[in-house]
């Protein structure tokens, strides 16, 4: 990866360092406990009253909503119409079909393709769970206890944005369902417990990391509130505004550490079991000449059961290549989509001519064409592509279409994939938009009085 922040950087060094802590201390016995599992997250409660695994816990509260956040990109990349598949169950999940809510199960494994709900709320509600738990610890135990509630709430906020960007509701803990506006504003103040730990943080370079991701966050929360018309948009320009240049916060995966820790759109693609559809391929110019952020390279496989060759990521190379999830040039377009005119123009233009600062782009001359228009529906046509552009692949396509859903549709990018899929027959559910509650919610919650699949419609 470029340059870049992994906040605590790799998980195997701080299981380590935990283990010899361990050692030292004469702690064997939850030692053992310990190396038992392969989510430190999940040791059980007494173990994590033990001050000594603060730091390993907090590796694992990053390790899960890593392993999810990869499990939803990929997900929802089939259910946006950014991909197509040639497999059964993912191709129902390309075809958005309500029945997938049947198949959703806790992050484990990098094969197939399920829902990612269990997967985030158990990040979510790990999250939670430290920051309750380590608050009652004193900093002479736990030296760095800031910076890792910090981290968690930081972890517990995106893992609230991502599932409410993508379900028609939120919902946690079995409680009362929440509208969308609802989770959105539990995300936003998530975002900002995070950004009060991090002012506490006496590690002036983690605590900018922290704050940073913070804000690229709390701004994208309030894009949503103010596409839903919750919020005038004035914080998202603030928060966004705020946030340093080059900055790219990723999720970091590893190769032949095994299924979980890996890179899910990699896994998927080689496996031969996901590809990119037809509706993004054509951005792969822009005013003809290549776009080196959509690079993609047609291959010369054809998937189990479908009719051409499938297209593949030219960047994602392994299964240990970390993935965005949020930049400093994301927070530009926030600003663009929120401001729009001449502001818009010129940040375009500015992302254009610094192309190669973008993740995943080599150096080079690109020569991207520059923008220019006056016209209010040109300019926001012109800040939703290049947004799509800017953040290809990274999550952020299934929220997009969600909030520009709401307002005008200007091109085919703006909306989910429709009619025919191009690698089965059959056809799309054009009147599916958010992803239902997979079935084990609806069924379990005794706050939900409605049948399977639920919410069908954005609430």
């Amino acid at each position: 990866m470029k340059d870049g922040h992994v906040l605590g950087g790799s998980r195997l060094a701080i299981l380590t360092t935990v283990i010899l802590m361990l050692v030292v201390a004469g702690c064997e016995g939850q030692l053992d406990r310990l190396l038992e599992v392969e989510r430190p997250g999940q040791i059980g409660g007494v173990q994590l009253e033990n001050p000594a695994l603060a730091e390993a816990w907090s590796a694992g509260v990053q390790g899960d909503f890593e392993c999810a956040f990869s499990a939803y990109n990929n997900f929802f990349a089939l259910w946006s119409g950014m991909a197509n598949q040639a497999g059964a169950q993912a191709f129902q999940t390309e075809q958005r079909a309500f029945y997938v809510t049947q198949y959703d199960r806790a992050c484990e494994g990098a094969g197939g393709v399920s829902g990612p709900f269990a997967g985030l709320q158990m990040a979510r509600s790990e999250a939670q769970s430290f920051v309750a738990q380590v608050s009652t610890f004193s900093e002479i135990r736990v030296p760095r206890k800031q910076e890792l509630m910090a981290r968690a709430r930081l972890y517990e906020a995106y893992s609230i944005l991502l599932l409410t960007e993508g379900y028609c509701a939120f919902v946690m803990d079995a409680g009362p369902v929440m509208t969308r506006v609802e989770g959105f504003q539990l995300a936003e103040d998530r975002f900002r417990q995070a950004l009060e730990y991090a002012n506490e943080m006496t590690n002036a370079v983690a605590a900018s990391n922290v704050r940073n991701a913070a804000l690229i966050g709390r701004a994208r929360a309030g894009l949503n509130l103010w596409s839903l018309k919750a919020s005038d948009g004035s914080s998202v320009v603030s928060d966004a505004s705020k946030v340093a240049d080059g900055f790219v916060f990723y999720a970091a995966y590893e190769s032949g550490q095994g299924g979980r820790r890996s890179n899910r759109m990699y896994s998927t693609a080689t496996g031969g079991w996901q590809w990119f559809g037809p509706k993004l391929r054509p951005l792969r110019f822009l005013g003809g000449i290549p776009d080196p952020r959509v690079r993609l390279v047609l291959t010369t496989v054809f998937p189990t059961g479908g009719s051409v060759p499938g297209w593949v990521l030219k960047y994602v190379t392994s299964e240990g290549d970390d993935v965005p999830i949020g930049t400093w040039r994301e927070a530009k377009l926030m600003i663009a989509e929120v401001r729009g005119g001449q502001t818009a123009v010129d940040i375009i233009n500015e992302l254009r001519a610094t192309v190669t600062k973008a993740p995943y782009v080599p150096a080079g001359n690109y020569g991207l064409p520059t923008f220019s228009s006056t016209n209010p529906t040109e300019i926001q046509a012109a800040v939703r592509q290049e947004r799509i552009r800017e953040t290809f692949a990274m999550g952020t396509h299934m929220g997009d279409l969600m909030r520009w859903r709401g307002q005008s549709l200007i091109l085919p990018y703006d909306d989910f994939a429709r009619g025919v899929p191009e690698q089965r027959t059959g056809q799309y559910n054009d009147e599916a938009s958010c992803l239902p509650f997979p079935d084990f919610e609806t069924i379990g919650n005794p706050n939900i009085d409605q049948a399977a699949p639920y919410p069908t419609k954005p609430l």
